[in-house]
């Protein structure tokens, strides 16, 4: 998974300290509304296909989609978008500033990847 974020490691890795005191605050039932509130924004609704949302997403038939020559940009925007919005909710959810944002995402985006996590700045 490749991602591009704004900030250097040392910066990512500053701003993660002062994150997870952000997160140390929050209670059990505080933190799994938060993360309800992620996967309801990331998953696939009403059990649709990731092409159909990357169509919907576009606002074009899922015939057009998969017969496009950009279905692979339009494929890595659309993840991208979806980082994003589970970005924004981090931080509005724990009161984090961007850099802080980006420092949880990226630490759980490497936590599920596996390792296979390439970052761009």
């Amino acid at each position: 998974m490749k991602i591009k974020i704004p900030y250097t490691d040392l910066e990512l890795s500053l701003a993660g300290i002062t994150a997870s005191k952000k997160f140390e605050e929050k209670s059990e039932e505080e933190l799994d509304a938060i993360q309800q509130k992620i996967e309801g924004s990331i998953l696939l609704k009403n059990n649709v296909s990731k092409l159909q949302s990357i169509a919907d997403h576009f606002g074009i038939p899922l015939e057009m989609l998969v017969n496009s020559p950009n279905y692979k940009t339009m494929t890595e925007q659309y993840e991208s978008h979806l980082l994003l919005e589970t970005k924004n909710i981090i931080q509005a959810e724990f009161d984090l500033t961007d850099v802080e944002s980006w420092a949880i995402l990226r630490l759980v985006l490497e936590g599920i990847s596996g390792g296979d996590l390439s970052i761009t700045h």
